[in-house]
């Protein structure tokens, strides 16, 4: 794949002010793999939690958190690091997050960060590596099931080896260096598959009203009585053949009584780069209300054990049927959903208008009073309309 230096939207991805966490992870674990794809496949603003055992925290660090001193604002650097067969050590960086919430529980520290910007290496590659074994505190020595060392602590100061962009471009770069550093994983266990991500995805929501969007809390809110359409981007690892069998799915799934889709809702990973939308209705309210908007990833394991996108036959002999395989569920994110910020408001203001203009008494002989029923039914009507319409339509 070939990839532009810096994408359009390119910057520098921290100031000399800023505090920044250094978060390693790996792919070693099935927890720490949906994190990953959490990572970097949800749009900015999205909440993602991030756990660590006590003994991979940086000693003051855990103090800070555990006497409950403000780290709120500060940022999280999320890396992925592997160690490759030869026992070199590589980590690469992903996005950046501000960190809503970081507290101490039990033997556990958990930190909630609000997604920002993906970042990447200033070129040459491997730059930020040595930059940041010349700033952090006990890195491990190797990245596998049994490692050792500081996963998370605070860097001294920010590192300058890297640019931030939030377009397509940058996750694009993003996901190139999730596969880079994918392919790099030990795999001790010789039944596993050496890639752990066939895919990866990136929603990008196209808001078209100033009432939708991601809150500062990770909430999607949603216009009541209209259309939300989401794009998904997708991608698939680099490796060679064609895809003859499909790689997996993206499944989107809505748990709420105001909003169904109006469009497909899942997205077949079946080429190397692919953009599908999914469509959201909602429905027209008095109030709001709330549930929850779902992204699963879902991968394909065929029973032959052959790699999906092997070439190894021609002809149909090597696309297998939906019996053939099992759907392994990757990841899962749930997304909180409220329907209705402005609409139901204007709603209940014309009824109530509607019924402030029928209580008036206009003066006998009046012209007022010729129009009072006719404000009270236009007024009544729009308010109706506004708060029990259907559902908008899809484009």
């Amino acid at each position: 794949m070939t990839i532009p230096i810096y994408p359009s939207d390119s910057r520098k991805a921290f100031g000399k002010s800023d505090r920044a966490w250094l978060c390693l992870t790996t792919l070693h674990h099935r927890r720490f793999i949906e994190d990953a794809i959490h990572v970097v496949g949800l749009p900015p603003g999205a909440h993602v939690r991030l756990r660590y055992r006590r003994q991979y925290i940086d000693d003051a660090l855990w103090l800070e958190v555990a006497d409950n001193l403000p780290v709120e604002r500060e940022l999280a650097l999320v890396t992925l690091a592997a160690t490759n067969k030869a026992g070199e050590n590589e980590v690469a960086p992903l996005r950046i997050g501000r960190i809503v919430a970081a507290r101490c529980e039990g033997s556990l520290l958990t930190v909630d960060i609000a997604l920002r910007e993906f970042v990447y290496e200033v070129y040459p590659m491997g730059t930020f590596y040595d930059e940041i074994k010349g700033l952090a505190r006990n890195l491990p020595n190797r990245f596998g099931s049994k490692t050792t060392g500081t996963f998370v602590q605070r860097l001294p100061v920010p590192p300058e080896s890297l640019v931030a962009g939030s377009g397509v471009a940058a996750w694009e770069r993003a996901a190139d260096t999730f596969f880079r550093i994918d392919t790099t994983t030990i795999n001790t266990d010789k039944d596993v598959k050496h890639r752990a991500i066939p895919f990866l995805y990136y929603i990008a929501p196209r808001f078209s009203k100033m009432s939708s969007g991601i809150t500062g809390r990770g909430e999607l809110h949603v216009e009541a009585g209209s259309t939300t359409r989401f794009d998904i981007h997708t991608i698939a690892a680099p490796v060679a053949g064609k895809i003859r069998n499909p790689l997996g799915e993206v499944h989107c799934d809505l748990a709420h009584p105001a909003a169904t889709f109006v469009s497909s809702r899942r997205v077949r990973i079946d080429s190397r780069r692919d953009l599908r939308t999914v469509s959201v209705s909602t429905t027209a309210l008095f109030r709001r209300k709330y549930g929850h908007f779902s992204v699963r990833t879902v991968y394909f394991d065929y029973e032959d054990g052959e790699s999906d996108d092997s070439d190894t036959s021609s002809g149909t002999d090597s696309i297998a049927s939906a019996d053939g395989r099992t759907e392994v569920v990757a990841a899962r994110y749930d997304f909180p959903m409220a329907v209705g910020r402005l609409m139901p408001w204007i709603a209940s203001l014309l009824v109530a208008a509607a019924g402030a203009v029928a209580t008036y008494k206009a003066p006998k002989g009046s012209d007022l009073e010729v129009f009072k029923p006719i404000a009270v039914f236009i007024l009544a009507l729009l308010g109706l309309v506004s708060g029990w319409r259907g559902q908008a339509k899809g484009e």
